[in-house]
């Protein structure tokens, strides 16, 4: 015995517009929630420097850049001398680059002592506390 079933979708196109519109509004949550993270990252790079802060250079030129698809939508940039920070990201989707803008930032901590290392380690736990609050937002409808 064959069952006959007729499947009608309807408001396929007010459900398309729902989830465009949930996933702009996730895009705009991650963008904030990832700005305010370069700023918590170039803050607790200063805080947990492990170098003599002689001339307050090297304190000064830590910075962020948070791009979209390659464009920068938000940024703080310290004094550099000449590095240049930008990492140049082609990729789709968010990149967040925390950078110190003195060319000898690398040989500080090739000696030893701590400019970005802890903040790395700081940065990718916050990361993905932020990817699971906003995946927890969308799943409840909060966003």
């Amino acid at each position: 015995m064959a069952i006959k079933a007729k499947i009608e979708v309807k408001g396929l196109k007010e459900l398309q517009k729902k989830l465009r519109a949930r996933a702009a509004a996730m895009q705009e949550i991650l963008e904030f929630r990832l700005k305010t993270l370069g700023e918590e990252a170039v803050k607790h790079a200063k805080r947990n420097k492990g170098y003599e802060n002689r001339t307050g250079n090297l304190e000064n030129s830590i910075s962020y850049i948070l791009y979209k698809n390659g464009e920068v939508v938000s940024q703080h940039i310290g004094k550099t001398d000449g590095v240049d920070i930008s990492g140049n990201p082609k990729s789709k989707g968010f990149t967040l680059v925390i950078a110190a803008g003195m060319s000898y930032g690398k040989y500080v901590e090739d000696k030893g002592y701590n400019v970005l290392y802890l903040t790395k380690h700081f940065v990718k736990a916050e990361m993905a506390k932020i990817w699971v609050q906003t995946l927890e937002d969308v799943i409840k409808g909060n966003l």
